[in-house]
């Protein structure tokens, strides 16, 4: 892997569940409860993409933003992680050295970082904006999200 620079004055970090994948149509087409569908082995290798979320990234990229993946996983399921890394090389290989798995998303964010995440409320994410980051609450919608970051 070696020694990496960062410039640290544009990144955006996107969560995983619920902005690039799609967890909520997966509960629902296996009719699977969300908090129970979350705690189970082999579900989050197989999540469908969300749409639009490829594109998104590539606008990111192309507006000079450096990217990453910020998720978290349920205390239930430790396999979550590997199944996480799995899905990312097998559907964002650009991410795959740019993975974060954190359960406090507040320990990061910055002036100029973003935080594209459905679910703000959960594993500190409102801290990302305690220093000075810019959270993002994603709601399906990438167009609302492009033009509140200004890209």
């Amino acid at each position: 892997m070696g020694v990496k620079t960062y410039t640290n004055e544009k990144r955006v970090y996107f969560d995983m569940d619920g902005v690039l994948a799609d967890f909520e149509k997966e509960g629902i087409e296996r009719k699977i409860p969300f908090n129970e569908l979350k705690g189970m082995i082999d579900v989050y290798r197989h999540l469908p993409v969300m749409d639009g979320a490829k594109e998104a990234v590539k606008r990111f990229i192309e507006a000079g933003y450096e990217i990453f993946i910020l998720t978290k996983i349920p205390t239930s399921n430790p396999y979550a992680a590997t199944e996480k890394i799995f899905w990312v090389q097998d559907h964002f290989p650009e991410f795959a050295d740019r993975i974060i798995i954190s359960p406090d998303k507040g320990a990061l964010g910055q002036e100029g970082h973003i935080l594209i995440d459905d679910h703000p409320e959960w594993a500190n994410a409102h801290s990302f904006a305690g220093h000075g980051g810019q959270v993002i609450t994603f709601k399906r919608n990438w167009d609302d999200v492009f033009a509140e970051a200004g890209v």
